[in-house]
């Protein structure tokens, strides 16, 4: 079964409601492109131990949670009270168990079906009243003429969407849990179009009023082709992201085997390094109890990582677009990411984050380069009079073109692959 998503709960734009949570990009796991819908509470708490066993908490990775299948769609409604799940979840004492290790527990319902549309109230009591859970992935399918509005089709219409968002936030306020529930909307980035959200409608403004992250496409899979597409998703959607609130493309491949065909070694640096400029939430799609040392090895890098949850006033994007903004930037949805590209992200202490990336799937490269004065943009203060900059390489492949450069930098770039550094001490 294919869910589409968006987000995780009430983000920090000017206009919008704030719960004090994801002040950074959140960091997680989540089960659906690992175990599709054959979740069981003992994997869940085995995935827990793994996350802490790795050192994976320890970086940040907090957020897990159960996507969809656990629950049945035609039970007609929360379980009764002081009852546990259904088939057997007793999903207090697997709250009770993450929070003993430091973790968080998320989970997941569909809006559009009879069993929890409008039922709001009742769920949200359940989920983090009696069960403890700490976030909320509410997906949009639809099924059946009863769906709250009479439509049959897989997705709900999008002002039906915004109603059953805006009625989460309400039902999950009334049982005081807005401080402490991450809210994922997960229906296409708010935006009322289907499949993949490339070439997407204008904007939903009330997405970013009402959540903490939101997909901007469909489900994800380990192909190189499908990563590719999602990114196009957040090109020229830097600015809708902030602290509170993030764009999400998906959940990160590495070192899947579940879906598609997986990703060479580049291709892997290149996917973390590419969530990590735009600000996009770093969720596990992988089975961690068994992570290879080298998948290990990408998702615990500590400068991609800090390049992900360092704010310095914009979230990251494809370079042309950050200098170049449309005039009216929310209606521009990039239908393909070029082919040689430049990503930035303006961070702390006057420096910047570049990743010069070929999203060619062959081996050929080319050559790819920014001037430094190019990265000084929106009145980000980072760069210096063009006297030359340190140049720093979050991989280790690319140790060796580390150092001063004058005005700007270039480097030879296989498709498939980027290069990904960190720019400062400009003079």
């Amino acid at each position: 079964m294919r869910f589409l998503s968006a987000a995780l709960l009430l983000s920090t734009s000017a206009d919008a409601m704030s719960n004090g949570l994801a002040r950074t990009p959140p960091m997680g796991w989540s089960s659906w492109n690992c175990f599709g819908g054959g979740q069981s509470q003992e994997k869940m708490t085995t995935i827990a131990d793994a996350i802490v066993s790795t050192g994976l908490r320890d970086l940040g990775y907090i957020n897990l949670a159960i996507d969809g299948g656990w629950e049945d769609f035609h039970r007609g409604g929360p379980p009764a009270s002081g009852s546990k799940g259904p088939h057997g979840w007793d999903f207090r004492n697997l709250s009770d168990h993450y929070h003993s290790l430091g973790l968080k527990l998320g989970m997941y319902l569909t809006g559009g079906f009879e069993a929890v549309y409008e039922q709001e109230a009742a769920w949200a009591s359940m989920l983090f009243a009696e069960w403890n859970c700490d976030g909320l992935k509410v997906d949009h399918m639809c099924q059946g003429a009863n769906c709250g509005t009479g439509q049959q089709g897989h997705e709900m219409a999008i002002d039906t969407q915004e109603l059953t968002i805006k009625r989460w936030a309400a039902a999950i306020a009334a049982v005081n849990a807005t401080d402490r529930v991450l809210f994922q909307n997960c229906g296409i980035g708010c935006s009322p179009s289907s499949g993949d959200g490339i070439g997407a409608q204008p904007w939903g403004e009330w997405c970013s009023e009402t959540a903490n992250m939101w997909r901007t496409a469909g489900d994800i899979a380990a192909e190189w082709s499908a990563i590719v597409s999602r990114l196009a998703t957040v090109a020229s959607r830097g600015h809708l992201a902030g602290p509170g609130g993030w764009n999400y493309p998906g959940s990160l491949e590495i070192g899947n085997s579940r879906r598609g065909t997986g990703l060479t070694p580049a291709q892997a640096r290149a996917h973390f390094s590419l969530w990590s400029i735009t600000s996009s939430p770093l969720i596990l799609g992988n089975d961690v109890r068994n992570i290879s040392a080298d998948d290990l090895a990408v998702v615990s890098n500590i400068d991609a990582i800090f390049v992900n949850q360092a704010w310095a006033g914009f979230a990251g994007d494809l370079l042309n677009y950050s200098l170049y903004p449309p005039a009216n930037a929310s209606k521009v949805n990039i239908t393909q990411v070029p082919r040689q590209s430049v990503w930035w992200k303006p961070l702390p202490n006057k420096s910047v984050a570049a990743v010069l990336f070929n999203s060619g799937g062959g081996t050929a490269a080319a050559p790819i380069s920014f001037k430094f004065h190019e990265l000084a943009w929106a009145g980000v203060d980072a760069l210096g009079s063009g006297k030359g900059c340190k140049v720093k390489s979050v991989w280790s492949d690319g140790k060796g073109r580390e150092g001063r450069y004058d005005s700007g930098f270039a480097a030879n770039v296989s498709g498939g692959a980027c290069f990904f550094a960190i720019i400062s001490d400009c003079q």
